[in-house]
C-alpha cells in the first residue's frame, strides 16, 4: 500500500518555521519537518532495494571485493541523500511523491548494511569491524534482503 505525503499540511509547516527563523533551538516544527525528510529518504533507499541487493549479491558471488562493496554502498547512500534533498526543495515532486508502506521492513536492514559498510570502510579490520565479522553480517543481511524481495 502506498500514502502520499500531505503537501497542503507541509506547506504549512514550512510557512510557520519561518517564523521561528530567529530561535536557535529546535522547534516542534523543525522535528517534524525532519520526520518528513526522513520518510522521503527511506523511500528514496526502498526504491533503490534491488540495486542494494544487486550490489550485495556481487560481492557475495566474489566479483567484487570488500572495499569495492563498500565504496559502492557509499556512494549510493550519498546519491540517496542528494535526490531526497532535490524532491523535498520541489514541491510539485514532493506532491507526486508516494511511500510505500513496505519500506518499514527495508529500513533496519538498509541500517544495519550502512553501520557495518562505515566501520569497514572507514576504520577497517583493526580499528572498525573484522573481515569476517564483515563478510557474515553481508551474508546475514542479503538473506534478509532475498527474503524480502521473494527470491
Amino acid at each position: 500500500m502506498k500514502v502520499f505525503i500531505d503537501i497542503g499540511y507541509y506547506k504549512g509547516l514550512l510557512k510557520e518555521q519561518m517564523n521561528f527563523k530567529d530561535n536557535t533551538f529546535d522547534t516542534p516544527l523543525d522535528v517534524e519537518l525532519r520526520s518528513y525528510g526522513s520518510k522521503v529518504m527511506d523511500q528514496t533507499s526502498y526504491n533503490r532495494i534491488e540495486e542494494y541487493y544487486s550490489l550485495i549479491s556481487r560481492y557475495i558471488e566474489g566479483k567484487i571485493s570488500a572495499p569495492k562493496l563498500q565504496y559502492n554502498f557509499d556512494l549510493m547512500e550519498k546519491a540517496v541523500d542528494a535526490e531526497s534533498e532535490l524532491i523535498l526543495n520541489n514541491l510539485e515532486r514532493l506532491a507526486k511523491f508516494s511511500i510505500d508502506l513496505e519500506h518499514d521492513k527495508f529500513i533496519p536492514i538498509l541500517q544495519e548494511l550502512d553501520e557495518v559498510c562505515t566501520l569497514a570502510y572507514h576504520f577497517g579490520p583493526d580499528d572498525g569491524i573484522s573481515d569476517e565479522d564483515f563478510h557474515e553480517n553481508i551474508v546475514k543481511n542479503h538473506s534478509k534482503l532475498q527474503k524480502l524481495l521473494k527470491k
